[in-house]
């Protein structure tokens, strides 16, 4: 079970990546390129972008204060056994991104250009 569950979460991460870098790739190419003239990414380069912030930000979940603050989710979550564990959370969270946040985001972005060049 815990093998499933680990490729279920690498199939998800990648699956997750691939979208951001394509959602990275439509914003960088909408905003970045007309207004600093640099060039296109793809979506292979946009996801080594964020692989670069996201090893140049990981810092930031190491830190004390984020550790505590788990901690201190964990024992209330551990409390009401009704809502949901933080485990089932970091499995759900990618599904969650991938099915809301990134169409959200892409579709705001596209707006917000749209009014830009308009």
């Amino acid at each position: 079970m815990k093998l499933l569950k680990a490729v279920f979460t690498f199939l998800l991460g990648v699956v997750s990546t691939c979208f951001a870098g394509l959602i990275l790739s439509h914003i960088w190419s909408w905003f970045i390129v007309p207004k600093f003239n640099l060039p296109y990414l793809s979506v292979g380069e946009s996801i080594g972008v964020m692989i670069v912030f996201n090893f140049l930000l990981f810092g930031f979940y190491m830190n004390p204060v984020w550790t505590k603050m788990v901690d201190e989710n964990q024992k209330l979550l551990d409390g009401d056994k009704k809502k949901l564990s933080l485990k089932t959370w970091e499995l759900l969270k990618p599904i969650v991104i991938i099915t809301f946040i990134y169409p959200i985001m892409l579709g705001v972005s596209y707006v917000w250009h749209l009014i830009l060049r308009s």
